[in-house]
């Protein structure tokens, strides 16, 4: 039995894996429940470390096997298994990559078995030895630290270089100039013939490299000795051809060339004058390749006019001609090496070369000085069916199912039991409200019988048995309720009545208030009249400012004549007689002027002793007063000459006047007069006082108006207190007969409920029960979903950085088709993942994840440290792979 049949045992073991820190595992519960498993993965350990010298603990295996069979449980595609292990491996050449960043990359690139490997460490100054290989040749391998160095192959056709890898420069004497941030990169063989995992991984490292260095500082390409010896060359041609279609600008006059480098490998496996021909310049082997192509053109252009000319043939020896040119130029230039594994000041110089390189090659696709692996057709149909599934498995197997599927079924769930959970509570509590309400109303229907025997009054009933019972009284009141229509009637009429009475009441009032308003505005305007005194100048003769002007002067005056004017015997023109205009300035003499006055009210009290006082006063000193009355003389330039004449019992006064006309000034004359307010204003008070006794008349009036209506309203009240009477007795004799009516239909009522509710009690157990079965069953639903969706966590967790790494693959080359302008099926393939994984929030749902599984976040280790600390991923698909074979 396998891990993946024993589907307990590997939920078990995932537990124990999550609730350890950093997802360790020990081998502890598979040894207590399936101890042959344990053994058999304890000798895959042994095994590893025996013939392959290979430290994998038997927790790692155990881990390692343990989230495959999660990842198959889970996921349940087969075909996944395999991208996921080049994933892995991709990830790891990512890991690689990254650790380029910051430098300046001399990129060693050439076909597999070429010497790359070994370059690099020559150029390191790393210790090497010269040994044979199983088919006697001599081959250099590491004599020192092999950790810092890059393992030399000594497989044919076999690389062991799979990842672009960053080295250091170890020996670093007698470099003068010297870039500290130079770096050696590694790169996989060109013909790898390990299969096509190996090819998209090498490729896809290859890429990444170029692409995280700082700066690409040169392309250093490695070539056999023994290439040379090919009559025809067709490898080194072929080779150069690799290396344009990723460098464009190698091998060209193109000014990036500069920055490209020959190395020439393995001169230790040929002839000293083999290598003498491809140092020196005047044997200089290019130069025989170079003349034997022209001359391979030429002989081909003289057919021109015979059989015609082989365009292809022709098309490669230009091409030919072209390299051979370039190279001899670069060799002119110093940019081919032939590596002598013992020869320091060779490796001196050539460092020293690199440092003083200035300028980068640019590997911006638009230049056309870069063109990644993994934009050539081929390399895109062989991603591209991986990506696709990748990103099938992340959307339609990871993400969409824990982001979406899970959480909605759990949802869905979580909200069944929510409901069956209630469905329970309600029927429990419907139950024991069943039973409650049953005890209460086989007693309510006991209270009702003995009311229904005469026993008790309604009170002893319960509150809502009461307001039931009230209603069907009601009820049956609504039909007995005829025989109290007369009173009813009766009893509307008089209270029409006295609504009216109180309407006339209420008018009457309202009008006896407003003529008591208007007989206190009367009394408080006689009030005001008669209070104070009221002061008037009653004639004024003033000739001041006039002195320019005419007057009229009679011609002469008599003084019988005047008096009898004064008098008002005669009139005025009976009086003067003629007269004539005159200059008031140049005036001289007397003239005589009457001050007639008259009121309609008095002007001195009518009391004649207090008439001659006035009189005598005024002739005397010109001003009198008396009591509240007073009367003032002003002026200057004339003389009472005949006082005043009072009649019409001091209502009209006349002043006789001589004026003095004697040049020193112009006469003035003012009279005024003083008179209480009661006397001024006596007819305005006469016409309140009338008025004020018509308003007491109306008020007498209203008030028997009122004292009638009051009167009717009380008999009227008092006929409808004797009606209430009657209608009250005949209401409570209808009443009892409709009590009994209603206490009848009571008790039938409550007995269909009673026979409803032991009916309804009786099917709730059964109910119940089938809701707590429905409910457990959903409870194992909900813990089942949330282990699947536990495991997927732990699946989407150990799975996060190939996420990451896919996702700045797929960016990589949608950037690259972009300024292309190209669209293959690919890119729609990469789209569609990259759409998948943004849409996602990765980083979110990473943390998510982390959570769930009950990481700390904040003390996870990087994934650097976990690289460190468990297998090499290349290992851990090994581990993968055998575990299940074992298992």
């Amino acid at each position: 039995m396998t891990l993946e049949e024993n589907r307990n045992l590997v939920n078990e073991l995932l537990d124990d894996l999550i609730i350890s820190p950093f997802l360790a595992i020990t081998l502890n519960k598979l040894q207590n429940q399936k101890p042959h498993l344990a053994e058999r993965i304890k000798d895959i350990s042994r095994q590893y470390r025996e013939d392959l010298s290979m430290m994998l603990s038997p927790e790692e295996i155990l881990k390692t096997i343990l989230l495959e069979t999660n990842h198959s449980i889970v996921i349940r595609k087969e075909q996944g298994v395999e991208v996921s292990e080049r994933m892995h491996m991709l990830k790891e050449a990512y890991q690689h990559a990254k650790a380029l960043e910051g430098k300046h990359v001399v990129l060693f690139v050439g076909d597999t078995g070429s010497g790359k490997s070994t370059s690099v460490a020559y150029y390191q100054g790393a210790k090497t030895v010269s040994t044979e290989n199983a088919v006697k040749d001599r081959v250099v391998t590491i004599a020192g630290d092999v950790t810092r160095s890059p393992k030399i192959g000594q497989s044919l056709g076999e690389s062991e270089t799979v990842y672009t890898k960053g080295f250091p420069i170890i020996n670093q004497d007698k470099l003068d100039k010297f870039d500290p941030l130079l770096v050696l990169a590694d790169g996989p063989g060109f013909c790898d013939t390990r299969g096509e995992d190996y090819e998209i991984v090498t490729n896809m490292s290859l890429d990444c490299a170029v692409r995280s260095a700082e700066e690409l500082r040169a392309i250093v390409v490695t070539i056999p000795i023994h290439t040379f010896l090919d009559a025809k060359v067709n490898h080194v041609i072929e080779l150069i051809d690799r290396v344009r279609e990723r460098f464009p600008f190698a091998f060209t006059k193109a000014a990036a060339n500069r920055h490209v480098f020959l190395v020439i490998t393995k001169q230790i496996q040929s002839q000293p004058g083999i290598v003498q021909s491809l140092k020196e310049e005047e044997t200089l082997r290019f130069r025989r390749y170079l003349n034997e192509a022209i001359a391979a053109r030429r002989k081909e252009m003289d057919k021109l006019h015979e059989s015609g000319v082989n365009r292809y043939y022709l098309e490669s020896l230009e091409k030919r001609i072209d390299i051979w040119k370039t190279l001899i130029s670069m060799h002119r230039n110093g940019q081919v090496e032939v590596i002598d594994t013992k020869d320091q000041e060779d490796r001196r110089n050539f460092l020293e070369k690199l440092s003083k390189l200035r300028g980068g090659i640019d590997r911006r696709i638009d230049q056309g000085e870069y063109i990644p692996a993994m934009l050539t057709p081929m390399m895109q149909k062989k991603y591209g069916d991986d990506l696709e599934l990748a990103a099938g498995t992340w959307r339609t197997s990871m993400l969409t199912p824990y982001l979406e599927t899970i959480p909605a079924e759990l949802s869905k769930i979580e909200k069944l039991i929510a409901e069956q959970t209630i469905e329970i509570n309600l029927c429990e509590a419907q139950q024991i409200e069943i039973e409650d309400d049953l005890a209460k109303k086989k007693s309510s229907k006991a209270e009702v019988g003995l009311l229904i025997n005469g026993y008790g009054a309604l009170e002893i009933l319960q509150p809502d048995v009461q307001e039931k019972i009230n209603g069907l009284i009601a009820a049956r009141m609504e039909t007995l309720k005829k025989g109290l229509d007369r009173f009813i009637e009766r009893e509307m009429l008089l209270n029409q009545t006295i609504a009216d009475k109180q309407e006339e009441l209420a008018t009457q009032r309202k009008s006896r208030e407003t003529r008591a308003i208007e007989k206190s505005r009367l009394e408080e305007e006689v009030l005001r009249a008669s209070e104070g005194v009221y002061t008037n100048t009653l004639w004024k003769d003033d000739h001041r400012g006039k002195e320019n002007e005419a007057m009229s002067v009679a011609d002469s005056v008599s003084e019988e004549a005047w008096i009898k004017y004064f008098k008002d015997e005669i009139s005025f023109e009976e009086a003067t007689g003629t007269r004539h205009e005159r200059i008031r300035k140049d005036y001289r003499g007397d003239t005589l002027v009457v001050a007639k006055i008259e009121k309609n009210y008095q002007i001195i009290p009518s009391d004649p002793a207090m008439q001659d006082l006035f009189a005598s006063c005024i002739r005397d000193v010109r001003k009198w007063s008396s009591s509240d009355y007073i009367a003032e003389l002003d002026g200057r330039h004339f003389s009472i000459e005949q006082g005043v004449h009072i009649m019409m019992e001091g209502r009209k006064i006349n002043y006789g006047f001589r004026v003095h006309w004697d040049g020193s000034g112009m006469p003035w004359i003012t009279i005024t007069h003083t008179t209480p307010n009661v006397v001024y204003n006596a007819a305005a008070i006469l016409n309140y006082r009338e008025q004020i006794g018509i308003q007491a008349a109306f008020i007498e009036a209203i008030d028997n108006d009122i004292l009638r209506i009051e009167v009717d309203i009380t008999t009227k009240q008092v006929d409808i207190e004797a009606i209430e009477t009657e209608k009250a007795k005949r209401e409570m004799e209808l009443r009892n007969l409709a009590t009994s009516q209603a206490l009848e239909d009571l008790q039938q009522s409550m007995q269909e409920e009673i026979t409803d509710l032991e009916r309804g009690l009786e099917a709730l157990p059964a109910k119940i029960t089938i809701a707590v079965l429905a409910k457990e069953s959903s409870e194992k639903a909900l813990k089942e979903q949330k282990k699947l969706k536990r495991n997927l966590a732990l699946i989407i967790h150990t799975e996060k950085e190939s996420g990451y790494q896919l996702k700045e693959f797929v960016q990589e080359v949608l950037q690259g088709k972009q300024e292309k302008n190209d669209e293959p099926s690919m890119i729609n393939t990469c789209r569609r993942f990259l759409e998948t994984f943004v849409k996602a929030e990765e980083d979110r749902v990473f943390e998510t994840c982390a959570r769930e599984l009950g990481l700390n976040l904040e003390e996870q280790p990087t994934t650097m440290q976990v690289a460190e600390s468990g297998p090499p991923m290349a290992a851990q698909t090994v581990v993968s792979r055998k575990g299940k074979e074992a298992m």
